[in-house]
């Protein structure tokens, strides 16, 4: 944070029974279009990874919940930037209203955060963008 001027992190995912709910989804989205993707490029081995042994999948379900499990809310990166910068007891974050989202000014940084709908209607994207304030 002492070397950067911004920082900026999406999440396609979220920490939430909704979005748990549309990986799962994708479970089942891998077995009902790999006939398209593999079969005209006559791929049988990643056919046979689907359809015969479903690692393709399994693969995919384990992956999308342990990112659903991995990310992490507004606030608890928040927590994490007040732990580097050694701030304690700094917790508000406010509301942008009609935008849907959430701001925090820390030392010489401000951080906001907004949740878009990316899959309805489960499909959440988190954005975070931190810009670190330039004084001269």
């Amino acid at each position: 944070m002492e070397t950067s001027d911004a920082v900026v992190i999406f999440e396609l995912q979220e920490r939430r029974v909704g979005s748990v709910m549309l990986v799962s989804l994708e479970f089942l989205l891998v077995y009902l279009m790999a006939w398209v993707w593999f079969l005209p490029a006559g791929d049988w081995v990643y056919l046979g990874l689907v359809y015969g042994l479903p690692v393709l999948p399994v693969v995919h379900a384990v992956d999308g919940l342990v990112s659903c499990l991995r990310t992490r809310t507004f606030g608890e990166f928040v927590g994490l930037v007040d732990e580097v910068l050694g701030v304690q007891g700094q917790r508000g974050v406010a509301s942008l209203g009609y935008l849907g989202g959430a701001a925090v000014r820390r030392g010489d940084w401000e951080f906001t955060n907004r949740r878009v709908l990316h899959t309805w209607p489960l499909g959440y994207m988190n954005a975070t963008v931190g810009v670190k304030a330039k004084f001269e």
